[in-house]
């Protein structure tokens, strides 16, 4: 039911969602659509069914319809009103903001979904996925400059901002997405083997971001499998792990170092999840590509802000909460969707 809010809450509340009248036996929510509005009920019932079975009535003051929102998958149920209904439609977007700009709110959320999200007909998560660069370790402006020296190497000037924007993407694709398709057909693989080099040359001074290591630990003593899903190379990969350290602590990883399409493609994800024998996850990472990767698959996104990205480039890319750094989201596990995840 929803909970006595502060007027400051019910205002935003009321902004961002908009007041709607369905008429009696009207499928408000219908299973395995894609989801993109929740629903606070304000008068009327409505019968929520999986598969035909009844799960629940429901009336004013509940809150229909986000799991697929918060789960980031398909309708997981058909929500059906039984007499006239209103309520207040809340956009996907706007729903994911009050989440990030209210605590109190996004607690109520938290507290609806819990055992919805432990039913059944939705699954629980199993495997947290990380990336690597920018999200456990400092080094996108090792890549950077790594990246920009390649092209100054084959006489393409491209701006470091625009190289930065493309970082969390493989290299695959990189060289493509900011100097065209022209440099890559001609240059693709003199740029990524420079590019290498490079980065190998600063990597000296890349160091693991605050709370890396403790939050690998505190993971891994959960009940959940630890895997990496990194488009970078396998061997830098280890080596930057090892800054962190927990190697150890991991189920199974990816790189872009594999035959496998690189992120924003969900290939690496997949392909760690299974080796580690999960099926749902959430991906922690700094770039809008690790959710657009997360999203293919229908996973929770947590985002961080050490990559650059801003909160809200993160959140519309499918990122569910956004954190400062790997010590900030440790500090709110438990705010996140690993939360009721027992230890080991």
């Amino acid at each position: 039911m929803l909970p006595t809010l502060d007027e400051t809450l019910l205002d935003a509340v009321r902004r961002r969602g908009r007041e709607v009248t369905i008429p009696a036996h009207w499928c408000l929510v219908v299973e395995q659509q894609p989801a993109d509005e929740a629903y606070v009920l304000l008068s009327g019932r409505v019968d929520v069914r999986h598969r035909g079975r009844v799960l629940a009535e429901l009336g004013p003051g509940d809150l229909v319809g986000e799991v697929g929102l918060v789960d980031r998958r398909l309708r997981t149920a058909t929500v059906t009103t039984l007499e006239p209904v209103s309520a207040l439609a809340i956009p996907a977007g706007d729903f994911a903001r009050l989440r990030h700009d209210h605590p109190q709110f996004d607690a109520w959320v938290r507290d609806v979904t819990t055992d919805r999200l432990r039913d059944p007909a939705g699954g629980t998560v199993d495997t947290v996925v990380l990336d690597v660069d920018g999200t456990l370790v400092d080094s996108l402006y090792q890549h950077v400059e790594a990246w920009a020296a390649a092209f100054d190497g084959i006489g393409v000037v491209v701006p470091r901002w625009r190289i930065h924007r493309a970082i969390g993407m493989g290299g695959d694709r990189l060289v493509g997405a900011v100097a065209g398709e022209e440099t890559e057909l001609a240059h693709g693989d003199a740029v990524r083997a420079a590019h290498d080099e490079g980065f190998a040359a600063l990597e000296h001074t890349v160091r693991a971001l605050p709370g890396a290591a403790d939050l690998v630990a505190a993971l891994s003593d959960r009940d959940v499998r630890v895997v990496l899903a990194s488009s970078g190379q396998d061997e830098q990969t280890e080596r930057l792990m090892r800054l962190v350290g927990g190697v150890d602590r991991l189920d199974a990883w990816s790189t872009g170092s594999e035959e496998l399409d690189t992120k924003p493609a969900p290939d690496l994800v997949e392909a760690a999840v299974r080796r580690a024998g999960g099926t749902r996850a959430v991906v922690v990472g700094d770039a809008v590509w690790d959710f657009v990767a997360a999203r293919q698959r229908g996973d929770h996104g947590i985002g961080l802000l050490t990559g650059g990205f801003g909160a809200d480039e993160l959140l519309e890319a499918g990122a569910e909460q956004v954190y400062r750094d790997p010590a900030d989201l440790l500090a709110h596990l438990d705010e996140t969707a690993v939360d009721g995840l027992s230890a080991r």
